[in-house]
């Protein structure tokens, strides 16, 4: 794993790796909650924040201001998205986050 680094938001993290079309796990620490966005191909795939998971786990991530991250480049392993396709309208038009379709075969590790 790479070494924990600070940013101001997540968004730009995530528009990046999108951006890219990089496969990983992107962890996240706020606060002393942790959380985890999976990603496949540079879409969305799922993600974990505390005990919220999904589009709720999104949503509270992007609010997250001093956040420390650290992205993992790691082998894929079969993972079904959790966001639903409202949600993934949603994803997108309100933060350009582009997220795998629920039952797209989605190559990354569980978080």
């Amino acid at each position: 794993m790479q070494e924990m680094k600070s940013v101001s938001g997540i968004l730009e993290v995530i528009k990046s790796i999108t951006a890219n079309r990089e496969s990983g796990r992107l962890e996240i620490i706020s606060s002393g909650t942790r959380g985890t966005l999976l990603f496949n191909d540079g879409k969305l795939v799922d993600a974990r924040l505390g005990s919220l998971a999904g589009f709720q786990a999104v949503n509270a991530a992007v609010a997250l201001r001093d956040v420390q991250v650290s992205f993992d480049h790691v082998p894929p392993a079969p993972h079904l998205s959790r966001i639903t396709p409202s949600e993934r309208v949603v994803l997108h038009r309100f933060f350009g986050i582009e997220a795998a379709e629920m039952n797209e075969p989605a190559g990354t590790a569980e978080p």
